[in-house]
């Protein structure tokens, strides 16, 4: 009976052992899934960020676009008026050289 009562409490001294040993590893892996959850966390804010980010810099770059847009439409139409401008004077020097013309050729020479 004794024998058995000191089987017994081996069997105990060896549960107890692996209890402690279960314990043990479930805090070590309490801390490590904790460590998991920080490093899952701090990507997701850093994901996060990174796209707030992105979404920033593609509205400051479509309103580039469309400034740029602006400022072509703009230059077109200088470049228009420009156009214009040289026609009009290109028209007053025919006239100027016509009319020169005509009076060189009506005064006795």
């Amino acid at each position: 009976m004794e024998e058995r009562l000191d089987r017994a409490e081996q069997r105990l001294d060896q549960h107890g052992e692996l209890i402690a040993e279960l314990r043990a590893a479930t805090l070590t892996n309490t801390q490590n899934l904790d460590r998991l959850v920080g490093v899952g966390e701090r990507f997701i804010n850093v994901a996060v960020d990174a796209v707030t980010e992105l979404r920033t810099t593609t509205a400051r770059l479509d309103q580039n676009v469309e400034e740029l847009r602006t400022m072509g439409l703009r230059q077109q139409e200088a470049i228009e008026e420009l156009r214009a401008f040289n026609r009009r004077q290109e028209a007053i020097n025919d006239y100027i050289l016509r009319r020169d013309r005509e009076r060189g050729n009506g005064q006795p020479g």
